[in-house]
C-alpha cells in the first residue's frame, strides 16, 4: 500500500473533453482514406460504364445493322394467253420469296414488282404490306400478265 501512495495522482479526463490528438489524426486519415476509396470506386463505376458504351455501339453497329430484305421469285408457273411474232401475252404465277436476314422483324409496306423485258417493261404486280418475321423468308403469291404487244414498235422506233 506504500507504493501506491507514492504514486502522483493524476486526475481522470473529463467525459466530455475533447480527444487526443492522434485520435483526431486518424479520424482524419480515415476519412481521407474513405473519400479516396470512393473516387476510385467512381472512376472504375465511369470506366465500366465507358466500356459496355462501347460494346453496345459495336455490337450495335456490326451485328444488328439493318439490312433490306432480298426478294426472289421462289416458284413460277407460266401459262401462255396469246402469242404472235410481235407480241405475247402470258399469265404468270409466282411464288416470291422476302428473305429477312436481320435479327428482327421487318415490316414493308406495300410495294410493286415490275417485270422487263429488253428494258421495256412488260408487267407489274401489287405485294401486300405484311411482315416477315427475323431470320426467315414470307413466302408471297401473286398473279401478273405479262403483255408485249407494243414491244416490236418500241424496238423499231429506236432503230
Amino acid at each position: 500500500m506504500a507504493a501506491e501512495k507514492e504514486q502522483p495522482a493524476y486526475p481522470l479526463a473529463p467525459a466530455n473533453a475533447y480527444g487526443r490528438s492522434d485520435e483526431e489524426t486518424a479520424a482524419a486519415l480515415s476519412k481521407e482514406l474513405r473519400r479516396k476509396r470512393n473516387k476510385k470506386r467512381l472512376v472504375y463505376l465511369a470506366a465500366f460504364v465507358v466500356f459496355q458504351t462501347i460494346v453496345i455501339l459495336v455490337f450495335a453497329l456490326t451485328v444488328m445493322r439493318i439490312k433490306s430484305p432480298k426478294y426472289r421469285v421462289r416458284s413460277a408457273l407460266i401459262e401462255t394467253l396469246s402469242s404472235t411474232n410481235d407480241s405475247f401475252n402470258i399469265r404468270f404465277y409466282a411464288q416470291v420469296g422476302v428473305k429477312n436476314t436481320n435479327f428482327g422483324h421487318y415490316k414493308y409496306e406495300n410495294s410493286t414488282i415490275v417485270f422487263y423485258y429488253r428494258d421495256v417493261m412488260v408487267g407489274e404486280a401489287p405485294i401486300d404490306k405484311a411482315r416477315a418475321k427475323a431470320r426467315s423468308t414470307k413466302k408471297v403469291n401473286i398473279v401478273v400478265d405479262l403483255s408485249a404487244s407494243n414491244l416490236s414498235k418500241q424496238f423499231s422506233v429506236c432503230k
